[in-house]
């Protein structure tokens, strides 16, 4: 039995929630998989997982060796990032998460353009529009909209975030057209949950700002959803720009009070705070610095696709 090779799979199938997902990320059969667990089961004299026909679970003796499985799997990777320093080498692995819109548009076409320049780096990289703790969920970098608070990490800027206010055809064809700020107050308002908390939506025009407060129909966590909500004809939306371009070109949505800017969101990059930087991380952050100032610079929007 490879111990390593064993915990690193007992580890996926948690995170994977079944056997068989578990088993076509490492490209092998469930009953493989199956019989590598039921190895470490017999290895350290205790039962990891609740197996059922239906679904599987964590034993008590599971969710204590979980943590020292994620500790184990993290100190492999150190060692081998500390090698690969020692070595000036740029390679090993990178976990980065993003949200959603940004990593399909963005990010994702500019890791490939990273992984061809650097052929022993590999790179996973996970979409949500939730905030992610780096430590917790085992990442070495994240993109971040929004403002950073403490967290233990450090912040790199990135250009902000375009975003833009849409409605469909249809919900306009039954409600008036805003023309000011200030008739948004008597419109359904569709918004993202992270940005909701103060319930004021801010424009501005001619050096003027308004800041208009909002009666939301729907919040949502995910871009998506939202532009679902205004394609549907629910209200006028607030989303990033990268997400609504391609519906406002089609006229699926129609861009609201167009005159009047939006105030960006600020952007990011964490990555943890290592002395020194890792050379693959420190490289992948200049390149993503320097790929985003020469594919379109400040604001981030949809041109950048």
């Amino acid at each position: 039995m490879n111990f390593i090779k064993s915990i690193e799979a007992f580890t996926l199938v948690v995170e994977k929630g079944s056997f068989t997902n578990a088993a076509e990320a490492l490209d092998i059969t469930p009953s493989l998989l199956s019989r590598q667990i039921k190895e470490l089961e017999q290895y350290l004299g205790c039962q990891l997982l609740n197996r059922t026909t239906r679904k599987q679970g964590l034993t008590r003796a599971g969710e204590c060796f979980l943590k020292y499985s994620n500790q184990i799997i993290a100190t492999k990777a150190e060692a081998i990032e500390v090698l690969h320093q020692l070595n000036d080498k740029i390679a090993g692995n990178i976990r980065i998460s993003s949200p959603i819109a940004f990593g399909n548009h963005i990010l994702a076409p500019l890791i490939s353009k990273f992984l061809l320049n650097y052929p022993e780096v590999n790179i996973e990289m996970d979409l949500t529009d939730r905030k992610v703790d780096l430590i917790e969920n085992n990442f070495q970098l994240a993109i971040r909209i929004g403002d950073v608070v403490d967290e233990g990490v450090v912040a790199i800027n990135l250009p902000p975030y375009s975003m833009v206010l849409v409605a469909s055809p249809n919900y306009l064809q039954k409600n008036d057209i805003p023309i000011h700020p200030d008739d948004l107050i008597k419109h359904n308002c569709i918004c993202f949950s992270q940005w909701h908390s103060n319930q004021y939506w801010s424009l501005e025009k001619s050096n003027k700002v308004y800041n208009v407060k909002i009666h939301p129909r729907f919040v949502s966590n995910t871009g998506e959803s939202i532009r679902q909500a205004a394609l549907n004809g629910l209200g006028i939306a607030l989303n990033s720009r990268i997400m609504l371009e391609k519906d406002i070109q089609s006229g699926r949505l129609v861009e609201i009070l167009p005159d009047f800017s939006i105030r960006s969101r600020s952007m990011s990059i964490l990555r943890l705070p290592e002395t020194p930087v890792p050379p693959t991380i420190n490289t992948f952050i200049q390149f993503l610095l320097d790929s985003v100032k020469e594919i379109g610079g400040s604001p981030v929007s949809a041109k950048l696709g």
